[in-house]
């Protein structure tokens, strides 16, 4: 980049440059993903490929998609409450 860069202004790699450069901050509202949203999202994502791919190939037998995305829902509130619904996890599945 910095070759282009002497390159295009018409210097060698040795000689110094100058530049300005300016900055602007403005308000935004952005969202960063955390990672159980982005597996909720690729998981939900493939789900409905699936589905997509089962009706564009005919395929038979698999009508499920509606139960396996709430399952995945659930799934991923628990996961968003943090250590607290891992450990009521662990507790429900060990009393069974």
């Amino acid at each position: 980049m910095i070759e282009m860069g002497h390159q295009v202004v018409g210097h060698n790699i040795g000689d110094l440059l100058k530049c300005h450069a300016d900055s602007k901050i403005s308000l935004t509202n952005i969202a960063y993903p955390t990672d159980p949203a982005l597996l909720w999202k690729s998981t939900a994502s493939l789900i409905q490929t699936c589905v997509r791919l089962t009706f564009a190939f005919e395929v038979t037998g698999w009508r499920q998609q509606k139960y396996r995305l709430e399952k995945l829902e659930k799934l991923f509130t628990f996961s968003r409450k943090g250590r607290r619904s891992a450990y009521r996890l662990r507790w429900v599945n060990n009393s069974h």
